[in-house]
């Protein structure tokens, strides 16, 4: 093993925005353990006795918080998503290469790249 073990920076694309929204989505086991929680709770105990009401209001306390934290993730994810998606006039640029593509000879052979590059625009 060598000594410089760096964590890779993922590459920020489309794709893995998208991936990163998809896991928020399947985040539920803390749902899960909060719903499980809050059927484990004795009430009833006594007059008076908060202690029951207090420990449902925790667990709905974290789960707000942790319904906040997603939102503020999907928040920033779409910025993300806003700013890596091609703008309105980029894309125009590639249609018109595509077009100038099909309307030359229309074999794309020498083209590949360009063309490869024109539709990941989409």
């Amino acid at each position: 093993m060598s000594e410089n073990t760096e964590m890779q920076t993922p590459v920020l694309t489309i794709e893995y925005l998208l991936a990163k929204i998809d896991e928020i989505a399947k985040q539920t086991e803390y749902l899960n353990t909060a719903i499980e929680r809050l059927g484990q709770i004795k009430t009833g105990c006594g007059p008076g006795d908060v202690a029951g009401e207090a420990q449902a209001h925790a667990i709905g306390d974290v789960v707000r918080c942790r319904e906040t934290t997603n939102q503020q993730l999907l928040k920033l994810y779409e910025k993300m998503y806003d700013d890596l998606k091609p703008k309105e006039s980029e894309r125009l640029a590639a249609l018109n290469r595509l077009s100038n593509l099909i309307a030359g000879s229309g074999n794309f052979s020498g083209d590949t790249d360009d063309l490869r590059h024109i539709l990941n625009m989409f």
